[in-house]
Parts: structure tokens; C-alpha cells; sequence
């Protein structure tokens, strides 16, 4: 992933997790429905 190396020292931390958080509700999100909990 070519957005970790960014140029400036410290990283945006708030960003990241927002990402990380995203991904992951999407990850129980697409499971729900493969598990049929949500129709």
C-alpha cells in the first residue's frame, strides 16, 4: 500500500482507523450475509 509511506514523520493515526474500522464493518457485514443473518 503505497498511502503507508507518506512523507511526513508522523502518521495520521485518526485516518488509519478510520480505515481499519471501515474495512472491518465490512468484513462482519459481508459475513452476516454469508452466514444468512441477514436476509
Amino acid at each position: 500500500m503505497s498511502t503507508m509511506a507518506t512523507k511526513s514523520a508522523k502518521p495520521t493515526y485518526a485516518f488509519r482507523t478510520f480505515w481499519a474500522v471501515l474495512l472491518l464493518a465490512i468484513n462482519f457485514l459481508v459475513a452476516a450475509y454469508y452466514f444468512g443473518i441477514l436476509k
